[in-house]
């Protein structure tokens, strides 16, 4: 991929639109400007952009693009391609999974792989393949909608509840945190239906886990479309605020059915982590989040600061 001019100024939503629209409406796109338009998406998202040459890694990659999620540096390998096709996410899976083999500290330089481009062909794509969580392929509309809100009708500071202002002042990581959450819930679900078991009891266990993740996942979908509807003035900061701590006291409810099978198990960990990290972002987490939210930022193990919040049981008799 053809390098791009450096940026210099962070570009407006507008000037990202109009860019955009240029291209959508262009017979065809070269690589610099492929690679000036995923420039200018990110910084409009406050994500610190690297070009190649910028950054030691391995792979190279054509851009290192990091930001602070919950106190934590995340760091996203992009590589730009002009058409996104099956032999194309199968060959950079490949260079992926050969440099996380081979290397001695996988995600050290890293936390995700991404393969990013200005749209799909026609045929059928497996856009993760093997289900891995650590590499994404987006078009450019698909990273404009992560990164780049829709431009709010409402005027900032209309919120008035804690969980409401956390919204709005938490707007861009919170759509990312979803999104990246329903990404992993949807790896677990199809783990689940890969995996057969024989026993009813054994079948009857994995379709309620499955029912579980669905469960969740359609709490997160209404998340994302209460926050867009309440920033855009079409419901009340109720419905937004509701939206929120529904998934919260789901998330507290599962913790306290299912803390032992969730501290053994590294998937659902991390799957539990990034929920809890959502309901810290809405101030709806109450102390799990503090927990969290503290193990990231000092560089502990999560399910250590989880141990200490396991319900305790009461006394026999009572």
């Amino acid at each position: 991929m053809a390098k791009q001019p450096t940026r210099v100024k962070k570009p407006s939503q507008r000037e990202i639109e109009r860019s955009l629209e240029r291209i959508h409406e262009q017979e065809a796109v070269t690589a610099p400007e492929l690679a000036r338009i995923v420039t200018d998406i990110l910084l409009a998202g406050n994500v610190r952009v690297l070009e190649r040459g910028q950054y030691r890694s391995n792979p190279k990659g054509d851009l290192l693009a990091s930001r602070v999620e919950l106190g934590r540096e995340r760091r996203f390998l992009i590589e730009i391609v002009l058409e996104i096709t099956a032999a194309k996410i199968q060959e950079h899976f490949s260079q992926f999974r050969n440099y996380v083999r081979q290397s001695k500290q996988p995600f050290h330089d890293f936390d995700e792989y991404w393969l990013i481009g200005y749209g799909y062909t026609g045929e059928s794509l497996r856009k993760r393949p093997e289900n891995d969580r650590h590499f994404r392929v987006l078009d450019i509309d698909e990273l404009y909608k992560l990164f780049a809100p829709p431009r709010s009708s409402v005027p900032k500071g209309k919120a008035k509840t804690r969980v409401g202002k956390a919204i709005e002042a938490n707007e861009v990581e919170l759509r990312l945190a979803v999104a990246g959450l329903i990404l992993q819930i949807d790896d677990k679900i199809e783990t689940l239906k890969d995996h057969r078991p024989n026993s009813p009891e054994a079948i009857a266990e994995q379709n309620a886990h499955i029912s579980e993740y669905e469960q969740m996942r359609s709490q997160l979908e209404n998340i994302q479309a209460m926050v867009d509807a309440f920033k855009k003035g079409k419901v009340k900061e109720v419905a937004a605020v509701k939206s929120v701590t529904t998934f919260a006291d789901g998330i507290q409810s599962w913790w306290t059915k299912k803390h032992a099978e969730v501290l053994t198990k590294t998937f659902d960990i991390g799957l539990f982590a990034t929920a809890v990290g959502i309901c810290s972002l809405t101030n709806a987490g109450g102390q799990m989040a503090i927990a969290v939210s503290a193990a990231l930022v000092g560089g502990k193990p999560v399910a250590a600061a989880l141990k200490g919040l396991i319900p305790k049981r009461p006394p026999a008799g009572d």
